[in-house]
């Protein structure tokens, strides 16, 4: 049907998709998200059959950002709604939650925080021994803290060494794609391939690409 972060399918039927967005939620990632939704809608059914007997899709997004200036509280939600008959809040057949794990980076620590704060934090903790001072005593936490360091172990790493690859190959893709905007501005003012190649770090064959 459809592959995302996390896809589960209730008891009910519903489908409850989950999403990490590690960068700004833009305009794109907006897009992306809704058409994943849309698509996890379509998708249960078959030809033939009636679309008011798909189940119900949510999907919740932990994003970083404020998208159009509207998603200000830490937890934001839509919906789309059928308002062909009866235009009411509760006849939502698709449900997009946005949660802003930026702010609640800015919050400052509590153990008697709420669950999903708490669960916010210990998702963008910085290293492993913040990790466990958010999740101790907690059960599920701690056994999350054991997942990850068995999966580091089994591919011969750690969690910093992993931090530090994922923060690099961000600024890696950032480059690039610097790269690649600069580039394309360059084609449309009539340079050459061969002034770009000694501007830009690309190669010959990823600036025709561009063309």
């Amino acid at each position: 049907m459809f592959y995302g972060d996390i896809v589960a399918i209730l008891d009910t039927g519903e489908i409850v998709s989950i999403e990490m967005y590690k960068n700004e939620f833009s305009k794109e990632e907006y897009l992306k998200s809704a058409s994943y939704l849309s698509r996890l809608f379509g998708n249960q059914l078959k030809k033939g059959d009636t679309y008011i007997n798909a189940k119900k899709v949510y999907s919740i997004n932990f994003i970083f950002g404020n998208y159009s200036k509207e998603n200000k509280e830490i937890v934001n939600d839509y919906g789309f709604i059928r308002k062909v008959s009866n235009p009411n809040l509760n006849n939502e057949f698709i449900n997009l939650y946005l949660v802003r794990l930026d702010l609640i980076s800015k919050m400052v620590y509590n153990v008697n925080e709420n669950k999903l704060v708490k669960w916010g934090k210990f998702m963008i903790a910085e290293n492993m021994n913040n990790m466990e001072q958010i999740g101790k005593d907690d059960k599920a936490m701690e056994q999350s803290i054991e997942y990850v360091q068995n999966f580091l172990k089994d591919n011969g790493t750690t969690f910093q060494d992993r931090l530090t690859y994922e923060k690099n190959k961000g600024r890696d893709e950032g480059r690039e794609e610097q790269a690649l905007v600069t580039a394309r501005n360059m084609i449309n003012k009539g340079y050459s391939v061969e002034e770009i190649m000694s501007l830009v770090d690309l190669s010959k064959e990823e600036i025709e690409a561009l063309k």
